[in-house]
């Protein structure tokens, strides 16, 4: 069976199993990227609010479901996974199909299936696609993490000697971005002669899969939850441009944001007017240090 065959079958299951009228059910699908489900988890909140008594199911990809479905308790909808390599064109044919069953509305408004036709920020963009011209929520991602994330966050912490310190948190690598080895802003020596000039102490966060940095503390493979307590509690970020830096951008963490080398259209500050960071473009690692210390 191919994955869109799967997939159809996943929404039939779904949509049988809670035997809920299809013209009062809005189909929602945010899938593929962690970037893409933040960005339509404000889409799901939006259309909660609008449409309060409708029901709601909610496509991500099966590689972050288990991070979302804490989501359900803040914003009321059914989030159910996809197979996380469906392509493009895979999704478009989901979202043909879906558009048939009869659904009160079909939303599919990520730009890699909706396409990128308006100027503005990427998620001006995701809006539109969604058919948003007021949005009726903060314009700003969900993401509920748990008491489990703080307790994690104080045992590294602790552990680290981090206690009572300020800290700093780094994003060093995009998947949407680059490709390995994952210099979407500098070359993994570049960031390991930069920390080594830092007198901060910097936790930086990634995947397993990225290069360990000579300097610093080691949070690879924590949870996107644990990642975004981290950053709630940091001093400061360093991001650039991917996943981690929209977690900065979410409602409840105010921590200030300096992403390197990103453009207009994918910032925080014009994506989520998240008035507390900036995008420097730096060409010399000296320069990130120079803004920094501001800061401190």
């Amino acid at each position: 069976m191919s994955l869109v065959e799967k997939s159809k079958e996943v929404i039939k299951k779904v949509i049988a199993g809670y035997n809920w009228p299809i013209k009062d059910t809005i189909f929602i699908e945010g899938h593929r990227n962690f970037g893409d489900c933040l960005h339509v988890s404000m889409i799901v909140n939006h259309f909660r609010k609008v449409h309060p008594t409708s029901h709601i199911i909610w496509a991500v990809s099966e590689r972050y479901f288990e991070q979302f479905e804490s989501f359900t308790a803040q914003v009321p909808c059914v989030v159910f996974p996809l197979p996380h390599d469906l392509t493009p064109d895979d999704r478009q044919e989901i979202k043909k199909w879906s558009s048939n069953i009869g659904f009160l509305k079909t939303i599919f408004p990520c730009v890699a299936v909706s396409g990128w036709t308006q100027s503005g920020s990427i998620v001006d963009n995701i809006l539109f696609n969604a058919g948003i011209k007021e949005l009726k929520v903060p314009r700003k991602p969900v993401f509920p993490h748990e008491i489990e994330d703080y307790q994690w966050h104080d045992q590294f912490i602790i552990k680290n000697g981090l206690l009572g310190r300020p800290y700093i948190v780094l994003e060093y690598n995009s998947y949407t971005l680059s490709k390995p080895p994952h210099n979407a802003t500098w070359s993994i020596d570049t960031y390991n002669e930069m920390l080594s000039k830092f007198s901060i102490p910097v936790v930086y966060v990634g995947s397993l899969s990225d290069p360990k940095l000579n300097y610093g503390f080691d949070a690879r493979g924590c949870t996107w939850k644990q990642a975004k307590v981290m950053i709630q509690r940091a001093k400061l970020m360093i991001g650039c441009g991917s996943g981690l830096s929209m977690l900065s951008a979410c409602s409840d963490i105010n921590t200030p944001l300096i992403e390197i080398n990103i453009g207009d259209t994918i910032n925080m500050k014009n994506c989520y007017g998240k008035q507390n960071s900036q995008s420097i473009h730096a060409k010399k690692y000296e320069q990130v240090i120079a803004k920094v210390n501001e800061y401190f």
